[in-house]
């Protein structure tokens, strides 16, 4: 019987850590979302809303990334700095794209 290679281990654990990762994100979205909303609705400025918004959902995503897709990743004092800075990077960036509009 010939073994399917869609079937195989790293096949498996692609696709898990693929679903894992969309998941996460989507959970992190939507707590970014739904705080910035109850914030700006609570009366703050938007632009603080997102940051708060933004913040919470950068936790929520290292710690779903975390459990759902890359679980194995090593401990928690190693990842969450590279985390943090790769946070940071994506935000200045956004920020300098952003002026580039305005």
């Amino acid at each position: 019987m010939r073994s399917n290679a869609f079937n195989s281990p790293l096949n498996q654990t692609l696709g898990r850590q693929v679903t894992g990762f969309l998941a996460a994100g989507g959970l992190a979205t939507a707590i970014h979302w739904a705080s910035m909303a109850l914030l700006v609705l609570a009366g703050l400025p938007a632009l603080t809303a997102t940051a708060i918004g933004s913040i919470c959902g950068a936790v929520t995503n290292y710690f779903f990334q975390r459990r759902l897709a890359f679980p194995g990743a090593g401990s928690h004092q190693k990842t969450v700095w590279r985390y943090v800075l790769s946070c940071l990077l994506a935000w200045v960036t956004n920020f300098g794209v952003s002026g580039l509009n305005g």
